[in-house]
């Protein structure tokens, strides 16, 4: 009789496609990562950052080392985050509206930068709209 492991094994060789399902894509592990890192930043627990926590934690440099470990190179966090805000039209920003915005941004610096104009022109436009 075979065992069940040897079974699974088996199962894996006639149906390779059955384990890359099961497998995270690396934006959602990235996602959580991040997550993970900004709950830390977060004093009170609201699920929300403040201009003013973001900073007092890029001080830090195992915070930004974290951030980096992840891919994420925020060079002017002040400014992203103060233009994202506006954006949004809040002083605060919830941990997953941040998070989505800076997953974006992984990669090369001129990413970075493309992703803050993108976020300038929002701005922009909003205004120019109103």
């Amino acid at each position: 009789m075979e065992t069940p492991i040897c079974w699974v094994e088996n199962c894996r060789w006639f149906f390779p496609h059955v384990r890359r399902f099961a497998e995270p894509k690396p934006e959602r592990i990235a996602t959580l990562k991040v997550t993970a890192i900004l709950q830390v930043v977060d004093k009170e627990g609201s699920g929300f950052l403040s201009v003013s926590e973001l900073i007092a934690a890029m001080k830090n440099d195992r915070f930004e080392h974290a951030l980096r470990t992840v891919g994420i190179d925020i060079r002017m966090p002040e400014h992203y985050f103060k233009t994202l805000a506006s954006v949004t039209e809040q002083d605060e920003l919830s941990i997953d509206e941040f998070v989505a915005h800076i997953v974006q941004m992984k990669g090369s610096v001129s990413r970075t930068d493309v992703q803050t104009l993108t976020l300038e022109t929002a701005l922009l436009q909003k205004l120019v709209c109103t």
